[in-house]
């Protein structure tokens, strides 16, 4: 999820892209004003400002790009991870643990894997498939082991002792 963090600073990336083209346009009409009864050295002076003030906003621009786009990727990466993980569901293992299984059998095989880890769905927004041993399925990316099978003790015969005394 695109967290508040990234989204407040492009936000303050463009408000700060903005105040710097405001002040460029300012010392412009400025420049504009004075240009009849300013000095050659006057008017150098503020062209300078000027072209220094256009470069920072230029820069602050092309910050303001670069965070915008980092937050198109990310807000595609987890669309994207909505997306796949929407093919799944969660299913409960005979012992009650929780796995992501896929929702539709026919799509097994072709792209996507028959159960992911619930771990790594939740930490790292990844699909790692689960390898299922006869107890258990186990997540080769983090290492862990949901059981798939209730524990039942073996049973026991019960010998009637015959010999009665």
């Amino acid at each position: 999820m695109v967290g508040m963090t990234e989204i407040v600073a492009a936000i303050g990336a463009v408000k700060g892209s903005i105040e710097t083209l405001k002040a460029g346009s300012d010392l412009y009409q400025s420049f504009k004003a004075k240009e009849e009864e300013a000095s050659n050295e006057e008017l150098r002076h503020l062209a300078q400002r000027l072209a220094e003030d256009l470069f920072k906003a230029r820069l602050t621009s092309l910050e303001v790009q670069t965070q915008l786009l980092e937050l198109q990727a990310a807000v595609k990466a987890e669309d994207d991870f909505a997306e796949k993980l929407s093919l799944y569901h969660l299913a409960k293992t005979e012992a009650g643990g929780e796995i992501w299984q896929l929702a539709n059998e026919e799509e097994d095989g072709k792209h996507f894997h028959s159960a992911v880890c619930p771990t790594c769905v939740v930490k790292s927004k990844e699909l790692y498939p689960l390898q299922r041993t006869k107890n258990a399925y186990h997540c080769a990316h983090c290492g862990t082991a949901i059981s798939n099978m209730t524990f039942r003790p073996p049973k026991k015969e019960l010998r009637v002792n015959s010999r009665r005394r």
